[in-house]
């Protein structure tokens, strides 16, 4: 359930929400674990002239409950929830039919770690202190041409481990894992005419730590094309949609927490868009 109320005094608009959720987990034995909170989210943007809006905010949330999965000394434990907190600041200017975007943010989310024991299993999987990522975030959207839309955007992430307990000191301050520092992505559409357009995308992804002792997946970049074309079934109005994802088959690794996973070969998707 949510309450939520927006008020605007001249150039000055006020958001506020306030947020009861029930974060409920079912364990592998049907046990319902939940933890209800009120979240509170509120915002202020500042119009000082009409092109330019500046902007702050700030969020929470708890996490759901998370079970313990097998091949640990404690399976099947329920590690407690976490109020992650997200306050953002930034700028919106829109000039020449081109909306830029800049953030700057501070977040935090739960961290877990795999703790070594001297038991048959050999380890413990924990919830151990919090990642604070503090990032900046640039984007841009518009029509650089007649016939040309260009959207894009790069991302800085520094993420690192933050209050772990006694004995595990060691942890402070290091990358968290599954987190490349780096993003960017750049796309361009042609739209040769009312019904046809063509996109072209380039996704970089930096390089990100895979364990804490300085294992790491290596940056990667693909590109994705396209066709869009805009049509009419039975008098129904359709989008069809034709995409090539890493178009040139690059072989690439995905960081995933403290395990890597092989990334997408090239992959070709139809789809359709039925507007009724």
């Amino acid at each position: 359930m949510t309450l939520a109320d927006r008020v605007e005094i001249g150039k000055v608009s006020v958001f506020g929400a306030l947020q009861y959720r029930d974060s409920e987990t079912t364990t592998a034995a049907g046990k319902k674990v939940s933890k209800d909170s009120l979240n509170p989210t509120f915002a202020v943007a500042y119009k000082p002239v009409e092109n330019v809006s500046v902007y702050a905010s700030h969020a929470q949330a708890y996490t759901k409950p998370v079970e313990v999965g097998t091949g640990y000394d404690n399976t099947g434990e329920i590690l407690k929830p976490i109020k992650n907190k997200q306050n953002e600041l930034g700028v919106k200017y829109e000039n020449a039919n081109i909306l830029h975007s800049l953030a700057f943010f501070d977040l935090n989310q739960a961290s877990y770690i795999k703790e070594a024991t001297n038991t048959t299993i050999g380890q413990k999987y924990t919830q151990e202190g919090e990642n604070r990522f503090k990032g900046i975030e640039y984007s841009l959207t518009g029509k650089v041409a007649e016939k040309w839309n260009l959207m894009g955007g790069v991302l800085y992430l520094n993420g690192k481990r933050e209050k772990l307990t006694m004995g595990k000191e060691n942890l402070e301050g290091k990358f968290a894992t599954g987190t490349p520092k780096w993003n960017a992505v750049l796309a361009a559409e042609y739209e040769a005419d009312k019904n046809t357009s063509f996109i072209g995308r380039a996704n970089y992804v930096g390089e990100s730590h895979v364990n804490d002792n300085g294992v790491k997946a290596p940056d990667y970049m693909t590109f994705d094309f396209g066709v869009k074309y805009k049509t009419a079934i039975n008098h129904v109005p359709v989008t069809l949609n034709a995409m090539c994802y890493n178009a040139f088959d690059k072989n690439y690794w995905i960081s995933r927490g403290t395990s890597v996973a092989l990334g997408a070969p090239r992959t070709f998707m139809l789809s359709a868009q039925f507007d009724i």
